[in-house]
């Protein structure tokens, strides 16, 4: 399957909605999409959200990785 290029703010929301359907994680937090040389984009969260909650940061990965698969960000 070919990927979809999208603009960063697409693919934010994308990511959010995604993350809205596990319930470790539906309490909001921030999150950046930014560009990664080798993988194309990467999720970026706060540390401090990652400390406490260890099942909500494995599911950023998670969600991350299946996104990539689907998603490019548009003009790389």
């Amino acid at each position: 399957m070919a990927k979809m290029f999208v603009s960063n703010s697409a693919l934010t929301a994308i990511f959010w909605r995604k993350m809205r359907t596990y319930p470790e994680c539906s309490h909001g937090f921030p999150i950046a999409i930014v560009p990664d040389s080798r993988s194309g984009w990467k999720a970026l969260t706060a540390p401090y959200v990652v400390r406490p909650s260890p099942r909500c940061a494995k599911r950023v990965e998670e969600a991350q990785n299946e996104l990539r698969k689907i998603y490019g960000l548009k003009g790389r």
